[in-house]
């Protein structure tokens, strides 16, 4: 294990010394080419070659030699650099980086600053996803308790109740299932962007949420470039989210200010409290019953659709409406604003 983590360093070393050799050949070439050329022409003119010209010729060859040891360690610096940085992250050392030398805005500096970013998100995205994984599974507790219980009961007294109590559960446990595989998708970048219809997204959206069509209020036309099913989630994850905790669905609204598509999730709850609007869209944020809507876990479901928006150029946004509940959506980039930006 030991020598296969040696293995970059050995053949960065390899690349090393063959760079010094070329260049040092290079000398040696030329100084033969040189010294040949300077005998030839004494000869011709029938003067000796003495040791007064072989001497500055040595001393040439011999402070190009050195010279050609800091050039090749010179250029091959960086390479050694990410090769260290990419051993030690690789290692699991995720406070790795490079050193980045200098103030000038040369070649070395550049990938210094390219490389400490990339573990900079390397690290960032480690800690989010250990950070995921333990609200998951502290999370996945509840269902999966109130399953155990649900089974119990069903073998002492089997009923329909219990029955229909079994598939709520197993519908909590599928729905954060899902929000985790777009979570991945998300994380992993594998979006597969087209222009879409919004309004064809929303009544998708609708009607998988099981929420009657006239609850969608479009204005003009808008399309969106996005990722269908990422927006679809999205936008199933907001009238959930109105269903449980904001006392149900008033509305499904689209529209399209300037460059951009907007859904919004009109609710009949009595609203956030206070502060809880800035807070809904952290993974698993709990809202105190009592505080305004149902209380409890929002889960991962706000989370994700802040993600989706930014992921589509937007943002999330949450707010009280004036006239009673709350209004939950997302923006996202209209395809002709996608393309110019693209």
């Amino acid at each position: 294990m030991k020598r296969r983590g040696m293995w970059p360093y050995v053949v960065a070393w390899r690349l090393h010394r063959r760079v010094f050799m070329w260049i040092a050949a290079s000398i040696l070439t030329t100084a033969l080419v040189v010294s040949l050329t300077t005998h030839l022409v004494d000869r011709a003119s029938g003067s000796a070659w003495s040791h007064q010209v072989v001497l500055p010729i040595c001393a040439a060859v011999l402070a190009l030699w050195i010279c050609a040891g800091r050039i090749s360690r010179r250029m091959m610096r960086p390479l050694y650099m990410v090769v260290d940085v990419a051993e030690r992250l690789g290692r699991g050392d995720l406070k790795a980086r490079a050193k980045v030398r200098g103030h000038r805005r040369n070649e070395e500096r550049a990938l210094a600053v390219s490389l400490n970013r990339m573990a900079d998100r390397i690290e960032r995205q480690m800690a989010d996803q250990r950070e995921l994984l333990a609200q998951v599974s502290h999370e996945l507790r509840t269902p999966l308790g109130h399953l155990r219980l649900l089974l119990e009961l069903a073998r002492e007294k089997p009923e329909a109740k219990t029955f229909d109590e079994f598939e709520k559960e197993i519908a909590e446990i599928d729905a954060l299932v899902g929000d985790l595989l777009a979570s991945s998708r998300l994380n992993f970048e594998a979006l597969t962007l087209r222009e879409l219809d919004a309004r064809e997204l929303a009544a998708r959206a609708l009607e998988r949420a099981g929420l009657p069509a006239e609850l969608l209020h479009v204005q003009g036309a808008p399309r969106v470039r996005g990722d269908a099913t990422l927006l679809v989630r999205a936008l199933g994850n907001l009238l959930e989210n109105a269903k449980e905790h904001g006392r149900g669905v008033v509305a499904l609204e689209v529209s399209a200010p300037a460059g951009q598509v907007r859904f919004a999730v009109l609710d009949a709850g009595p609203g956030f409290a206070e502060g809880d609007e800035r807070r809904a869209f952290d993974a698993f944020f709990h809202r105190p019953r009592g505080s305004g809507g149902e209380g409890g876990s929002l889960g991962l479901g706000l989370a994700l659709v802040q993600r989706i928006a930014q992921a589509h150029g937007g943002t999330a946004q949450a707010k009280n409406r004036a006239e009673g509940g709350a209004e939950v959506g997302f923006t996202a980039a209209a395809a002709e604003a996608a393309l110019v930006s693209a």
